[in-house]
C-alpha cells in the first residue's frame, strides 16, 4: 500500500472536515427533489446487487458521458476473460439504464456518496481486483478507502490541460491515489509529468476510437428506402440547433435548389414544435422534404428531415460530407462519429471544445483540413461550391481520413494487456 504523505493526509483531512459535514446537512434537503439530484439520492438508497459466481470483479467508473470511453474496454475484457465480472458505477442517473443494459456489464449501480461510510460498505461487499477510472471524477473518500484496502486504481484515456495554481496542487493531490495514468497524447503525458513529478504514467490513446469504430461497423438497421442515391453527394448535419440551422440551410440552399446536392438534416432535439419550426423554413427558402418517420424514398426531395433520435451515427455512413451542430451556439456536438464514417466534416466557429475538432482541424489531408470551418452562410456556399464540382476530391479526401481514423485505434486492447484479469 502507498503511504500517503503528510500534505496528501492535510487535504484529506481538509477535505473531510468540509465536505462530508456539508452533504450530510444537505441530503435530507437534496432527497425531496425531483430531478436529478433526488433521483440520484434515490438510485443510491437500492441494496447491492450480488454478483454470483464469486469472483472478484473489475471495477470501472465513467461518470456519465464517460460511459463511451468505457464500452470498449468491456468488451475487451469479456473478449479475453469471460468469466470476470464486470461491475460498473457511475454518478448521474442519466446514464443508469445505458450502463445497466450494455453488454457485458454484470452489476451497474450509482457511485456510493463520497463519505467514509457508504465507500466502505462498497468495497467490502464487492472487494473489486482493481478500479479503472474513465477519464474523470476523481473522488478523494473513495481513493482513499480503495488506498487502504491495496485495491490497485487506474486512469485511462486521461486528458491534461496546462494548469495555474493553485489548480496544479489540487490536481497532483487527486492524481496521487492513481498507481497508473493513461493518457491519450504525448501532449497529455507531458503535462501528468509536469504537474505531478514521479506520478506514473504512459500514453495508450484514446478508447473512445475505439467504440465509435465498433459502432460504424455494427450499426442499427435503418430503412433503405431512404438511403440516399450514390450519384448525389449528400451532407448529413447532425445535432444541429437553430442557430446551426440558420447558416446551414442558407449557405447550402444554392447546391440543394440546383439538384447538386442531398441533405439529410438531424436536429439534437427533433421535439414536435422544432420540426414545424423546420418544416416553414425549409418552405420559405423553397426546398422541399420528406419526413424520416414516413419512411418514404426521397429521391424527388431535396431534404430527409429526421424526427427521431438514435440513429444519427447510422446516417453518417450515408453521407459524404457533415456538418456538426452546435457549433454557431455554444459548443460543438461530438465530431467523431462524422470522421469515423469518413465524411468531409464542416463545424461552426465554436468548436475550441473539442479536442478531436480541434486536433482535426489542424490535420492537412490533400488540400483540405482534416476538419474544415465555416464562419458564416456565405463562407459555406462558396466552399461547396469548389467542392461539388470536384467529385474526385471527397472519394480521395475519405480514403485519407479513414487511414488517420484508424491509425488511433487499438487504445483498448493496449489497456486490457496492462491489466491482470
Amino acid at each position: 500500500m502507498k503511504p500517503a504523505s503528510p500534505l496528501n493526509r492535510l487535504l484529506l483531512t481538509l477535505y473531510r472536515m468540509t465536505a462530508s459535514p456539508l452533504l450530510i446537512f444537505a441530503l435530507p434537503f437534496l432527497s425531496l427533489s425531483t430531478g436529478k439530484i433526488g433521483q440520484g439520492l434515490r438510485l443510491r438508497r437500492r441494496p447491492f446487487v450480488p454478483l454470483n459466481n464469486g469472483e472478484r470483479p473489475v471495477w470501472i467508473h465513467a461518470a456519465s458521458g464517460e460511459f463511451e470511453y468505457a464500452k470498449a474496454v468491456i468488451r475487451e475484457i469479456k473478449t479475453r476473460a469471460p468469466q470476470t465480472p464486470v461491475l460498473v458505477t457511475y454518478f448521474s442517473p442519466t446514464y443508469a439504464r445505458n450502463v445497466e443494459n450494455f453488454p457485458g456489464v454484470d452489476v451497474a449501480c450509482a457511485l456510493p456518496l463520497d463519505l467514509p461510510g457508504p465507500c466502505a460498505t462498497f468495497l467490502k461487499r464487492y472487494n473489486p481486483k482493481l478500479l479503472l477510472l474513465a477519464r474523470t471524477d476523481l473522488w478523494p473518500e473513495m481513493l482513499e478507502q480503495c488506498r487502504l484496502r491495496a485495491i490497485p486504481v487506474r486512469l485511462f484515456a486521461y486528458t491534461q490541460k496546462p494548469l495555474a495554481w493553485p489548480k496544479t496542487l489540487i490536481t497532483r493531490w487527486r492524481l496521487s491515489w492513481i498507481e497508473k495514468i493513461y493518457c491519450v497524447s504525448q501532449a497529455d503525458q507531458q503535462q501528468v509529468e509536469q504537474i505531478a513529478p514521479g506520478q506514473s504514467v504512459e500514453t495508450l490513446g484514446d478508447t473512445r476510437y475505439d467504440q465509435v469504430k465498433f459502432r460504424l461497423e455494427h450499426p442499427k438497421l435503418l430503412p433503405q428506402e431512404l438511403k440516399p442515391d450514390a450519384s448525389t453527394p449528400c451532407l448529413v448535419a447532425g445535432s444541429t440547433w437553430s442557430e446551426d440551422e440558420a447558416v446551414l440551410l442558407e449557405g447550402l440552399k444554392s447546391s440543394l435548389l440546383e439538384n447538386r446536392l442531398k441533405l439529410i438534416l438531424v436536429p439534437h432535439e427533433p421535439e414536435p414544435a422544432h420540426i414545424a419550426e423546420l418544416k416553414k423554413r425549409l418552405s420559405v427558402l423553397g426546398l422541399t422534404y420528406a419526413l424520416y418517420s414516413e419512411g418514404r424514398a426521397w429521391a424527388d426531395k431535396q431534404v430527409l428531415l429526421v424526427d427521431q433520435v438514435g440513429v444519427l451515427a447510422e446516417l453518417y455512413l450515408w453521407g459524404d460530407l457533415a456538418f456538426v451542430g452546435g457549433s454557431f451556439r455554444k459548443t460543438v456536438h461530438s465530431v467523431m462519429e462524422a470522421l469515423g464514417a469518413g465524411c468531409m466534416t464542416f463545424v461552426g466557429p465554436k468548436h475550441l471544445n473539442n479536442r478531436e475538432a480541434m486536433e482535426f482541424k489542424n490535420l492537412k489531408l490533400g488540400d483540405h483540413g482534416g476538419i474544415s470551418v465555416i464562419t458564416s452562410a456565405r463562407d459555406l456556399q462558396n466552399q461547396m461550391a469548389g467542392l461539388l464540382t470536384r467529385p474526385s476530391v471527397l472519394t480521395d479526401f475519405k480514403a485519407r481520413l479513414l487511414k488517420e481514423f484508424s491509425s488511433r485505434l487499438g487504445a483498448s486492447a493496449k489497456l486490457a494487456d496492462k491489466i491482470h484479469f
